[in-house]
């Protein structure tokens, strides 16, 4: 029983081996080829599109902690200053 153990580790492992050398390749031709041609030609219809539908549905939300926050920072520095 030892022995059909011992081969069905080499066997994985060898599979194992055998899947990484094999997707190598194209996944490295993605990351050097597809990838970047595809974050160019998606890059104007997030600045187009995207950005400012997600900047809209943002802003209830920024107006309703960011700019408090900055309001209270300008008051306390020119409590300061004086």
């Amino acid at each position: 029983m030892a022995a059909g153990r011992d081969t069905l580790a080499t066997g994985r492992t060898q599979v194992g081996e055998w899947l990484r050398a094999t997707a190598e390749v194209p996944v490295k031709w993605a990351e050097n080829t597809a990838i970047p041609k595809v974050m160019d030609d998606m890059t104007p219809y997030i600045a187009d599109e995207m950005m400012p539908k997600l900047i809209d549905a943002m802003m209830p939300q920024i107006r309703a902690t960011v700019l408090p926050a900055i309001i209270e920072d300008l008051t306390t520095d020119r409590a300061s200053v004086r």
